[in-house]
């Protein structure tokens, strides 16, 4: 039930932030290189913290930084997450079959990897990742590890998609629920 709450609470905090920015869009952010210079700088001042905070686990100054910067709440990682979105929207690429293909399986790869039981066991347990944070090629270990857990969730996304998602929906089983949410969520 936690998860599933944690689930919620952060779709729906992210589903407020979508529609304010889509009444009230970030006009800087409507260009794709402000957007990506935004998102870069962003990620690199969140890694800097990240690191700070990692060596200096005693510090209560690093605690207090960790809980005002590193939760996914935090004002910065908004300012992250947001600028991302912003910079792929405003890219235009065309259509790239392979690109959708992989993105039916993006959602999943968020869920996976963010349920709090999965994060801790993929993260330490399987990934060792905070051990790498002692190397001389951090950056690429860190790197290598996030490629890793990106393609892993998504083979797993994708194999739910098409052995169990698709021969469900070929049966029709849930075509009328879906259509009453789905009024239900146009009407409002």
């Amino acid at each position: 039930i936690s998860i599933l709450s944690g689930f919620l609470n952060k779709g729906i905090y992210g589903y407020f932030i979508g529609a304010y920015l889509r009444k009230y869009p970030i006009k800087p952010l409507d260009n794709a290189a402000a957007a990506g210079l935004t998102f870069i700088l962003s990620y690199i001042l969140l890694g800097v913290i990240s690191v700070y905070t990692y060596k200096n686990t005693d510090s209560e100054t690093a605690s207090q930084i960790k809980d005002m910067f590193l939760t996914h709440e935090s004002f910065l990682m908004v300012i992250c997450a947001v600028s991302s979105v912003m910079l792929f929207k405003n890219i235009k690429i065309g259509t790239c079959k392979p690109i959708n293909f992989i993105t039916q399986g993006i959602l999943g790869v968020y869920i996976i990897h963010d349920a709090a039981p999965l994060r801790q066991y993929i993260w330490n347990n399987i990934l060792h990742a905070s051990d790498i944070i002692q190397e001389n090629f951090y950056i690429l270990y860190a790197l290598k590890i996030i490629f890793t857990v990106f393609l892993g969730c998504i083979a797993i996304e994708l194999i739910r998609i098409y052995v169990i998602e698709k021969p469900l929906q070929k049966l029709g089983l849930f075509d009328k629920p879906c259509k009453k949410i789905d009024d239900f969520m146009n009407g409002m």
